[in-house]
C-alpha cells in the first residue's frame, strides 16, 4: 500500500461549509476529502455525499454533518491485494492510510486510480511474456481495466502469447484509435 497511496491528500475541517468543501474539491480535483480536527482523522465527504447532501440544503451547513466516520482503512505495510478486496467489498473508492497503532493519524489516501497505476507500473517492468512466471489469481467476477503504455515489454504482443491466469475473459482491446473484440483463442 505504501508504494501506491497518495501521501498529497486533501484535507478539510469538519467546521468547513459544504460550499468550502465544493471550491476545493473543484480546485484540487479531488473526488474525496478526508475529514481533519487538530491533526486527527475524523471521517471522510466524497463528491456523491456532497451531491446527496446539497439538494434543498442552506449555504451554512457544515463538512461535520455529511462526514462518514466509520471508515475502512489501509495500512501502510499491508499487501496492495488485501486492500483493494476491501475496497471492493465495501464498493468504496478510496481507504485513508492510517498506521495500525494510530488509526487517526494520517498518512495518505489509496485510490482506486493509484492501484491502477501502481498495477501499469509493474506490467511496464514484467519481463516479455515468455519469461514471466504465471500471475496470481484474480477473484471471480472482477473487472480489471489495464493500460499498457507503449514502452511496456507486452504492449505489442498477441493475446495468445501473453499468459494469463485460467478463466481470465479478455473483453475489449483498445490500440490507438482502434478497438478490438478478441474472438476465439
Amino acid at each position: 500500500v505504501n508504494d501506491a497511496m497518495l501521501t498529497d491528500v486533501a484535507k478539510i475541517s469538519p467546521d468547513a461549509t459544504l460550499v468550502e468543501a465544493t471550491h476545493l474539491m473543484s480546485r484540487e480535483r479531488r473526488q474525496s476529502l478526508l475529514v481533519v480536527q487538530d491533526g486527527e482523522l475524523q471521517g471522510i465527504i466524497t463528491i456523491a455525499d456532497l451531491e446527496h447532501s446539497q439538494e434543498g440544503t442552506d449555504q451554512a451547513q457544515t463538512v461535520e454533518e455529511i462526514t462518514v466516520r466509520d471508515l475502512l482503512v489501509a495500512y501502510p505495510e499491508e499487501e496492495l491485494r488485501e486492500a483493494v478486496r476491501r475496497m471492493n467489498r465495501a464498493g468504496v473508492g478510496q481507504l485513508p492510510v492510517v498506521l495500525p497503532d494510530a488509526p487517526h493519524h494520517v498518512l495518505g489516501l489509496l485510490r482506486r486510480v493509484d492501484v491502477i497505476s501502481a498495477l501499469e507500473s509493474k506490467l511496464g517492468t514484467m519481463p516479455p511474456p515468455d519469461q514471466a512466471e504465471a500471475p496470481r489469481r484474480v477473484r471471480a467476477g472482477a473487472f480489471i481495466q489495464v493500460t499498457l503504455p507503449a514502452t511496456s515489454p507486452h504492449a505489442y504482443h498477441q493475446l495468445r502469447d501473453l499468459k494469463f491466469p485460467p478463466g481470465i475473459l479478455v473483453v475489449v482491446v483498445n490500440r490507438g484509435r482502434h478497438t478490438i473484440v478478441p474472438k476465439g483463442d
